[in-house]
């Protein structure tokens, strides 16, 4: 039977019951088409659609640009054997399995292949596109990420670099404040150790209030030279076995500002000077030199404040014997929240088990 056009016409639009004719849905689903064509065509990332064997069905203008290929020269070719680096065949034949037995998404970064024989970084994403539950395709996406890779390398290197001048400036600071710190002790023979001592209590409290090493090691380089100011001092003040008059007191008070003065001719990254400037301070204003209250003081010169105080009552002096760890309790149990933060008293007492 011969259709005129006027047949046609009516034959395609006599379906229209509130919906799209035949005519108008073929329009519709050739427009979605051409545009996902599009779409496909002119993506940023690279994109093949490949058979369940491998080979390439169509793949879009930036994986050609990718790997180096003329537009359309990959069509019809084994992916593996166009982008492939021979040393990367089994770990490439292993994510095709992935795709095909375990129809698993599969994402990665690795080395791939242009058509020149250079190398380079490439994202990867390929998912399975199944029908009935079998695989009858697959759409693997490209990125070049050689420029990000370097970065990273870059990166990388110069933190290696900066670590290596960290812990090389980690052990200059401590040949010199071990060297200070002897120098102070030679001249107040009473307190030797008392610093180090100050150190490694003050390291655990640190510990015990969850703080980081970082954070820990400018506590731990402070108070091992918490004490500098003394040089300062005569030293029959500092081993006077008697009462100090007022004046020998205030002389002896001057250490924190001394020890600022001292610490603050050499380059560091940590604010040692200032918290050795600190380490007498008290949370309720009544410390010294500046009379500075709870949070306007260093957390480190609040840990050392009560390290300070824990070893000086525990140890010998030239005008007392040791106190003992009695009265240390009773004094940071009364202090707390007054004198000493209550948080660090709180850190000591654990270690302490108290």
């Amino acid at each position: 039977m011969h259709l005129d056009d006027e047949d046609q016409k009516s034959f395609a639009f006599e379906e229209k019951d509130g919906g799209l004719s035949h005519l108008d849905l073929a329009k519709e689903l050739k427009k979605k088409d051409l545009l996902l064509q599009y779409l496909f065509d002119n993506a940023p990332l690279g994109i093949m659609q490949t058979l369940p064997g491998g080979v390439i069905v169509r793949a879009n203008r930036m994986a050609h640009e990718i790997f180096g290929y003329s537009y359309g020269e990959m069509n019809g070719k084994l992916v593996d054997d166009l982008v492939l680096p021979d040393d990367k065949r089994l770990s490439g034949e292993e994510y095709t399995r992935k795709l095909h037995s375990e129809k698993e998404v599969v994402v990665f970064e690795d080395v791939r292949r242009r058509k020149d024989g250079s190398l380079f970084y490439a994202s990867f994403i390929g998912f399975p596109v199944l029908m009935d539950g079998e695989v009858v395709g697959v759409f693997a996406i490209y990125q070049d990420i050689t420029k990000r890779k370097e970065a990273e390398q870059v990166l990388k290197e110069k933190v290696a670099y900066a670590e290596t001048e960290m812990r090389t400036m980690k052990r200059y600071w401590e040949q010199t404040i071990s060297l200070v710190s002897s120098v102070v002790e030679a001249r107040d023979p009473y307190t030797a150790g008392h610093q180090q001592n100050v150190a490694v209590i003050s390291r655990e409290i640190g510990r015990k209030l969850g703080l980081s090493g970082e954070e820990i090691y400018p506590i731990y380089v402070a108070a091992m030279v918490h004490d500098i100011g003394k040089v300062e001092i005569p030293s029959e003040i500092l081993a006077k076995p008697g009462k100090l008059t007022s004046l020998e007191r205030e002389l002896v008070k001057r250490h924190p500002e001394a020890g600022k003065r001292i610490l603050s001719k050499l380059e560091t990254p940590w604010p040692i000077a200032e918290i050795v400037y600190q380490h007498h301070e008290r949370i309720n204003g009544g410390g010294y030199p500046r009379g500075l209250k709870k949070n306007d003081i260093l957390l480190a010169a609040r840990i050392i404040a009560v390290a300070d105080v824990v070893d000086a009552m525990e140890t010998h002096r030239p005008y007392r014997p040791a106190l003992g760890k009695d009265a240390v309790l009773e004094e940071l149990y009364n202090g707390k929240g007054v004198l000493y933060d209550e948080d660090v008293v709180d850190a000591w007492m654990c270690l302490t088990g108290h």
